[in-house]
């Protein structure tokens, strides 16, 4: 069996940078699908099934960044420049055409606190003994 053919390189940088869960980027995404339209933070926690508690940081996050936009009661997809608008079209259609990729490489490019913590504690042999 072949490897896959990596990400492109913008959409892995896109990722390494801006995107920490594929839930986070899920929700990136269903406010980019509504296509220039505000939606609300109720109506993302219905469609994503993720508590509005959990989405209320992201979506400010992502606003601070200028990936979406602040709009009365909700937000728009309004990425700050033409070049992040082409970054996130490719992280769409990767999404769309290789989500096993993309979600191996968003879950396995993060360090987990919990194994570095318990890494801490791991007693190391020296080379000599």
């Amino acid at each position: 069996m072949t490897a896959p053919d990596p990400l492109p390189p913008a959409v892995v940088a896109f990722l390494d940078e801006q995107i920490f869960s594929v839930a986070q980027l899920e929700v990136l995404l269903l406010v980019r699908a509504a296509d220039g339209e505000p939606v609300t933070l109720d109506g993302l926690a219905r469609e994503s099934y993720l508590p509005a508690k959990s989405i209320q940081p992201w979506l400010d996050a992502l606003v601070g960044r200028g990936l979406l936009e602040s709009v009365g009661e909700g937000y728009r997809f309004a990425p700050a420049d033409g070049t992040l608008r082409a970054t996130l079209d490719q992280v769409a259609d990767c999404y769309a055409r290789r989500r096993v990729t993309l979600t191996r490489h968003v879950y396995t490019s993060k360090e987990d606190p919990a194994q570095r913590f318990s890494d801490a504690f791991l007693f190391r042999r020296d080379r000599d003994s």
